[in-house]
């Protein structure tokens, strides 16, 4: 079943417990588990812990997050992978049931690229967001995995290009009807990048959740929206953006201080995180009508 390409949700039943609150039924679980290990965690190397109730994405109280990871640990030798790449445990709760059941995610979409890297559904999402037209100068200035640069060189474009300080992007793709170009600099500078010479600016930037500014949030956040702000066409630029649900506002309160239009904010899940993307533009473009 697992195996049908069409099935996105399909579990293993691990444990249930009768329901009670998300943290109480973590705890329980945890119990269960130092008593005896369930076969539906045999063979798991790494996994992360979720939790769905009544169909909305529910937060897992840290404490109760903790007990239950560490009785999954000891119970299977596992260690927590909590951006993906292993096993996916759920906590779920249905109105009809009067459990909540820990499930093992047995479908998975499969999804090529390294191990963080954006989907090429979401990719193409992203790319459909900014309204790609043939003329485009198209920047990446996080490239990463060089996802948004595939997916945007499917459509037609005058420039592709991908930026990243560190990573080595992979741009072939079959489906290309457009040149990538690859920059390695400073996604906050983009020396190499002509003052309104971008027409679009969609990326994937630091999420600050796992990764560490060389400052504050704010300082990184100021700083690239002045430098996204810099290479794009005052009229008819576009910046597309994808982060954390958390840091929305902050990034948002960013772009109008840097000169653009208050952002239009579109709640996401990517790989099961609150994320939103922020679609805007240069105020000169509003008030031309843009």
């Amino acid at each position: 079943m697992a195996k049908l390409l069409y099935v996105k949700n399909a579990f293993q039943l691990v444990l249930e417990v009768p329901r009670t609150s998300l943290s109480g039924a973590a705890k329980a679980i945890a119990q269960r588990l130092r008593r005896s290990v369930s076969p539906g965690l045999e063979r798991m190397s790494g996994f992360r812990i979720m939790a769905q109730i009544d169909g909305q994405l529910e937060p897992l109280d840290r404490h109760a997050k903790g007990t239950l990871e560490r009785a999954v640990m000891s119970a299977t030798r596992a260690r927590v992978m909590s951006r993906g790449g292993g096993d996916e445990l759920w906590l779920i709760g249905r109105r009809a049931l009067g459990t909540i059941v820990l499930g093992r995610r047995l479908s998975r979409a499969a999804k090529p690229g390294p191990a963080g890297s954006l989907s090429p559904e979401l990719s193409r999402l992203l790319v459909r967001m900014s309204k790609p037209q043939g003329g485009d100068v198209f920047l990446d200035p996080f490239a990463g995995s060089g996802a948004l640069c595939r997916a945007r060189a499917e459509w037609p474009a005058r420039r592709v290009i991908g930026v990243d300080l560190y990573a080595e992007p992979r741009f072939d793709s079959p489906r290309a009807r457009a040149p990538i170009e690859f920059l390695r600099e400073d996604a906050l500078e983009l020396p190499s990048v002509e003052s309104g010479s971008a027409s679009v600016v969609a990326t994937d930037p630091p999420w600050g959740e796992f990764e560490s500014f060389a400052g504050s949030a704010q300082e990184f956040y100021a700083a690239m929206a002045a430098s996204f702000r810099r290479v794009l066409d005052p009229r008819t630029g576009r910046l597309v953006l994808l982060v954390s649900r958390k840091m929305e506002q902050l990034v948002a309160d960013e772009l109008i201080r840097a000169g653009f239009e208050g952002p239009r904010l579109v709640p996401v899940l990517v790989n099961g995180h609150p994320a939103t993307v922020l679609n805007a533009c240069p105020a000169e473009a509003r008030d031309d009508g843009g």
